[in-house]
């Protein structure tokens, strides 16, 4: 896919997201094999499956950003390659963006999709009992807060621990005043209903919270690296295991190509957390 094939987004993607998603697409070209799911009737309720060859067990469900209002699973097709060859079944899953659809649907769109997913992995090497899940930037928030909120696992006849650890990426996880933001982000919706509040994961860290591996870029967005050492302490507090991971010389957009980098951190760090020793 190309970028000029993606929908057309409500707010116009900046310069350095732009130039992301076209690196991002070319890069993808190089992931074959990619199973096609859809799990609603909108064009962004979609997933790819792509199976390792020789698959050991875990699987990563990894989640776009696009400041909530665009991009495409197809960002991150690009992981596949360097994670199969690890061994690890990657699955990258879209998500309806705002202003057409508020907060929660996107996020349910994220737990929709990962329910559909997770219970045919095992028909594509995945074993369902070593889940994990990440994202970067608003697909990193998505990530943390589906792993730290609980209900919904029940709700979809999931068990409680069914995400082992999570790898949010340049993310945002505290929307209350003085979290950084310039502006309101738009997919919070209406201030009445209260979308600061039940969007912030940091709220929700909990003692029975998997472990969490946070990664951010030494050049990254301000609020950006002030909300992941932030969401690393509140986990710390609650005696979870939490690593945090700084990706050197990274802004917010390099931090998602580095991910692949073979003699780099966060591939090394991803593959250890997920149960792969060396890397």
């Amino acid at each position: 896919m190309a970028l000029d094939d993606l929908p057309p987004i409500a707010e116009p993607m900046t310069p350095g997201a732009e130039r992301f998603s076209r690196e991002a697409i070319k890069r993808g070209q190089a992931a074959l094999g990619g199973e096609l799911m859809s799990y609603g009737e909108h064009p962004l309720q979609s997933l790819v499956i792509f199976p390792a060859k020789r698959p050991v067990g875990p699987t990563l469900f990894f989640y776009h950003g696009g400041n909530w209002t665009n991009g495409s699973k197809d960002w991150f097709s690009f992981l596949a390659p360097a994670l199969n060859a690890r061994g690890i079944t990657f699955v990258t899953i879209g998500y309806r963006h705002a202003p057409a659809d508020m907060f929660p649907h996107g996020f349910e769109d994220c737990l929709y999709g990962f329910d559909v997913a997770v219970r045919s992995i095992a028909g594509f090497g995945g074993d369902a009992n070593r889940v994990f899940v990440g994202g970067h930037d608003a697909g990193a928030h998505y990530a943390a807060l589906m792993t730290l909120k609980t209900g919904w696992r029940d709700a979809l006849s999931l068990p409680n621990d069914v995400v082992k650890g999570c790898l949010p990426v340049s993310g945002f996880y505290d929307f209350a005043p003085n979290s950084g933001f310039s502006r309101r982000p738009v997919f919070l919706g209406v201030p009445e209903h209260k979308g600061e509040r039940f969007a912030s994961a940091v709220r929700y860290a909990h003692p029975q919270s998997p472990p969490f591996m946070v990664s951010y870029g030494s050049d990254d967005l301000p609020h950006t690296r002030q909300q992941s050492m932030a969401l690393v302490r509140a986990l710390k507090q609650q005696g979870v295991t939490a690593e945090e991971l700084v990706l050197p010389g990274c802004d917010h957009y390099a931090t998602g190509l580095a991910l692949t980098e073979e003699n780099g951190p966060w591939l090394a760090a991803a593959s250890w957390l997920m149960g792969i020793n060396g890397g």
